[in-house]
């Protein structure tokens, strides 16, 4: 039996399961991801004799009670986060997470930054989040107008988590103020602490590109951060079904109701060729467990 993160299990008394004995099941806790499972059946003891055919299954695990942070840019590199943003509150106001919602820090490119850019970020998080309803204003960061303030800000969430009440951080743009507030956050609660990632470019942006681009001090990124104790989970990168013909986000602009005619605004707004949402795809993810968002899963979520 070959587990996702596992060493492979042997299992030679029924029930035939990881972590379980011949009195039966055991418990056992997983971290957010998505897991595969591949068992094998063989003729002997300790896969011995004839092998059989390999069985695969795979899933995702979601822990829907803890907090969430996100880290998003949208001001430097790409405008997609404009419209992504937005969609991001929007999926959490669905689905009644307003509250679990503790910091989103937009515009996070701080060290590089296109000031009308800032602005169309700032417009897409706070008109959102005040169309929607239930949100505490102050959760929302503006990275590059106040840096320091941001970072405590995080840093003071992560100091939070224990057991009962992790958190879940969502990097959906580079990983530098992520690292910079586990820097400075304390040992003990890092443990509680998931940081979900979906983005090659988002992990590595700040190492590789920051000192170029004027960022100075240490940089990060989301290996460093794994190094420092937070648990990491990577999913499929979210732009394969999200950034998207105009076409198949037509059930917003044809919507009567107002909230969704605003997404599909973003999009505009965002002016990219597809209409780009792709770092929503892990609030989705955040959400249902699911790492294949597309625009008619979001239509059924978002329109019902």
């Amino acid at each position: 039996m070959q587990f996702t993160g596992v060493s492979t299990l042997l299992e030679n008394w029924a029930p035939y399961a990881a972590w379980a004995n011949k009195d039966g099941y055991n418990p056992h806790v997983f971290d957010p991801g998505g897991y595969t499972l591949t068992g094998t059946p063989w003729t002997g003891r300790n896969a011995t004799g004839a092998e059989g055919t390999p069985r695969t299954v795979q899933f995702s695990v979601i822990n829907t009670a803890a907090r969430i942070a996100i880290s998003a840019d949208g001001n430097r590199h790409d405008r997609d986060d404009i419209c992504s943003s937005a969609m991001e509150v929007a999926l959490l106001a669905k689905n009644g997470k307003q509250r679990k919602l503790v910091y989103f820090g937009y515009n996070d490119h701080h060290w590089l930054s296109d000031q009308a850019w800032e602005t169309d970020m700032a417009t897409s998080v706070f008109e959102t989040a005040n169309q929607w309803g239930g949100y505490d204003s102050l959760v929302f960061k503006d990275v590059t107008t106040n840096h320091s303030a941001a970072v405590t800000a995080l840093a003071y969430e992560i100091n939070q988590s224990t057991a009962t009440n992790p958190l879940i951080v969502l990097g959906l743009g580079p990983m530098q103020v992520i690292g910079e507030a586990v820097a400075t956050s304390s040992l003990i609660a890092r443990p509680y602490v998931t940081l979900i990632s979906h983005s090659r470019w988002n992990d590595i942006h700040a190492t590789q590109s920051g000192a170029s681009e004027g960022l100075v001090g240490t940089a990060y990124n989301y290996s460093a951060i794994g190094a420092m104790g937070v648990k990491l989970c990577q999913i499929q990168n979210q732009n394969t079904l999200l950034k998207a013909p105009y076409s198949s986000f037509y059930w917003l602009r044809e919507s009567a109701d107002s909230k969704l005619k605003w997404l599909w605004q973003r999009g505009h707004v965002a002016g990219k060729p597809p209409f780009d949402c792709s770092d929503s795809g892990v609030v989705y993810f955040v959400l249902t467990g699911d790492q294949a968002a597309d625009p008619a899963k979001y239509q059924s979520m978002l329109a019902q």
